[in-house]
């Protein structure tokens, strides 16, 4: 089976999505309260539980990820879907004013996301502290964060970026562990 079969797979047969996190919520808000919501994209959506937020919040939003499944499911509102690999984002330089990913890393494109944001547009970025790895095991280490590894993606040269709030927290409990590092960051 294909890793696209597979996640086509979890996303067909997946509970309804959980609640958006708090961290993007509380980031999103602000955001579109500063004025008035622009374009949004929700990379590696999932099943869409933020991209329902943007769009509730006002913001013209697109839903990405590599599963048709999840795209669908994601999109199945008043989002835009778009099936593609992060890899090959298909947008042209200044298409967003806030992108949103969480749960899903991958270091090498923040340079991308961060040409991909209007100036002035912001990056609400969460995914999994090294210590959910040590905790659980999963996921692999390499799609974990070490201390201080979020500033250090956003403060790289390259990126433009100049961070607005950072985050680490532990949410979950003995079950089910959430070891989490969430960062926003502007684009100059």
């Amino acid at each position: 089976m294909t890793e696209r079969a597979t996640w086509d797979r979890r996303y067909e047969t997946a509970d309804p999505p959980a609640p958006p996190s708090p961290f993007v919520v509380a980031q999103a808000t602000a955001l579109a309260a500063a004025g008035a919501p622009g374009r949004a994209l929700d990379l590696a959506c999932g099943a869409g539980r933020h991209v329902r937020l943007l769009a509730d919040l006002g913001f013209s939003s697109v839903a990405l990820d590599f599963s048709l499944a999840a795209v669908g499911r994601a999109a199945s509102g008043p989002a835009f879907g778009v099936v593609a690999d992060a890899g090959a984002l298909p947008f042209r330089t200044g298409s967003f004013d806030l992108i949103v990913q969480t749960c899903f890393l991958d270091r090498a494109l923040f340079p991308t996301l961060s040409a991909l944001l209007r100036p002035g547009g912001v990056l609400i970025a969460e995914t999994f502290a090294l210590a959910q790895f040590e905790a659980t095991g999963h996921p692999r280490r390499e799609y974990c964060l070490g201390p201080g590894e979020f500033e250090h993606l956003c403060e790289a040269p390259e990126t433009g970026l100049e961070i607005t709030a950072a985050s680490s927290a532990d949410r979950g409990d003995e079950k089910k562990p959430r070891h989490l590092c969430a960062i926003a960051a502007r684009r100059a």
